[in-house]
């Protein structure tokens, strides 16, 4: 596995539930999932751009 990969995993595990959370909040069930897989389709592209932690 490839740093980037290995880094994304971590942060896909660590931040997953914090996102869907947000997002539901922000937005319902119906579209939580949606919102967190265009997330980290997101991150995943800018993984180089990502600060350590991903999250505050």
């Amino acid at each position: 596995m490839s740093d980037d990969a290995a880094r994304f995993t971590a942060m896909y595990e660590t931040c997953r539930q914090r996102v869907w959370t947000y997002a539901v909040s922000r937005a319902g069930r119906q579209v939580a999932d949606e919102v967190v897989s265009e997330t980290f389709t997101v991150a995943w592209r800018r993984i180089g751009d990502i600060p350590q932690p991903p999250l505050p």
